[in-house]
C-alpha cells in the first residue's frame, strides 16, 4: 500500500520465516530501496526487487510514489536505420547510389 505518508508491504522475516508487513516513510523506502543498486554496471539485475517479474509488478507502484507518470516505450528502430547511425552507411543503396526496393524473395535452391 502507498500513500503520502507511508509504504506498506510484505517481506519474509528470515529469523522467523514468516510474512511479516514493514511500513516506511517514502523517502526512508527509497533510502533502504537505493542500497540495493550496486554502483558496478554488472551488478545482479535479475535478484529480488530488480527482477524482470518483480519490477513489473511493482513499477506502478513506484511511479505512483514519485509522483510521476511513466514514459511511452519508444518505437523500435528500422535496421537500416539503426546501421546508418552506428556505421555511417545505408545499406540499402545500391553501388550507383540509388535505393533498392523489395521486389520478392527467391526460394533456396534446392541441391538434386
Amino acid at each position: 500500500n502507498i500513500d503520502e505518508r507511508s509504504v506498506t508491504f510484505r517481506t519474509k522475516d528470515k529469523k522467523s520465516g514468516s510474512w511479516v508487513e514493514v511500513e516506511y516513510s517514502p523517502e526512508e523506502f527509497v533510502d533502504r530501496w537505493a542500497e540495493h543498486i550496486s554502483e558496478c554496471q554488472h551488478g545482479v539485475r535479475y535478484f529480488g526487487l530488480f527482477a524482470s517479474r518483480a519490477l513489473g509488478q511493482i513499477s506502478a507502484a513506484l511511479f505512483a510514489l514519485l509522483g510521476q507518470k511513466p514514459r511511452p516505450r519508444p518505437r523500435r528502430l528500422a535496421w537500416a536505420v539503426s546501421i546508418k547511425r552506428d556505421f555511417g552507411w545505408d545499406p540499402l543503396l545500391d553501388r550507383k547510389g540509388h535505393r533498392m526496393i523489395w521486389v520478392r524473395r527467391i526460394a533456396p535452391q534446392v541441391p538434386n
